[in-house]
Order: structure tokens, then sequence, then C-alpha cells
């Protein structure tokens, strides 16, 4: 009961700070874009975007597994997070970066791919595979 409560609190900032983070980018804040984001990549991970982005994505999938069990709302919610890290530094005319990030989504979502899930969590990675164009 407290694990469940505590992954979704956690789901429940990551989701508020990523609509703050498509508000901000609105208004071309991409600095605050940025330093919400790597809060909540401390908050869930421990460590920064750069540290995501040099680790393996089966290394960073492993450190979103509890005790080995998957749990696709946190992939799912550092997806969307990251998607959207991703289009503050495309807007910030950093391609390189946004593509990199778009690429350990597309992994993460791939990795996620391989368990068996239940219907709705199916659903919302369908839902982001479609976002992606990944079949």
């Amino acid at each position: 009961m407290l694990k469940n409560d505590y992954l979704m609190e956690m789901i429940g900032a990551m989701c508020r700070a990523v609509s703050e983070i498509i508000f901000k980018r609105s208004k071309k804040e991409y600095a605050e874009c940025h330093s919400l984001a790597n809060d909540q990549y401390q908050s869930l991970l421990g460590m920064s975007l750069d540290m995501i982005l040099s680790l393996p994505s089966e290394t960073v999938f492993d450190l979103l597994v509890n005790f080995g069990e998957v749990e696709p709302k946190k992939v799912l919610t550092l997806v969307d997070l990251l998607k959207e890290d991703s289009k503050v530094f495309k807007e910030e005319g950093d391609e390189a970066t946004a593509g990199a990030i778009r690429e350990k989504c597309e992994d993460l979502l791939n990795l996620l791919d391989r368990y068996d899930l239940d219907d709705d969590a199916m659903a919302e990675l369908d839902k982001r595979m479609a976002d992606f164009g990944i079949d």
C-alpha cells in the first residue's frame, strides 16, 4: 500500500512538472523548463539528463524496475517528461540533444513492450509508441 502511494505521488509530481514545462515552453522560459525536468530526473532516478543519455537504455530501464517488478507508469511518465524536454531543446535549436532524447524514449518504449502488461498499461504504451511512430 505504501509503495503504491509513494509511486502515485511521484508520478503525480512528474505529471504536474510535464504540464508546467508545456506552459513555460509556450512562454519560451527554456531555462526554467530544463530546471523542472532535471528536478524530476533527480527525484526519479537520482541523476541528470546527461547521465540518463550517457547510460545504455537497458540500464535506465532497469533503474525503473522495483524489486524485479516493472512499473509501466514510471516508464511511461519518464518518457512523457523526456519528450517534453526534447521539445524544449528542439525549440532552442539543439537538434542533437533533442534527437538523443527521442532515441532514448523510443528505446524505453521498446523495452517496456517486451513485458506482459495489463490492458490499461498496454493501451498507454500503444498510444506513446504511435506518438513516436513505432509499430
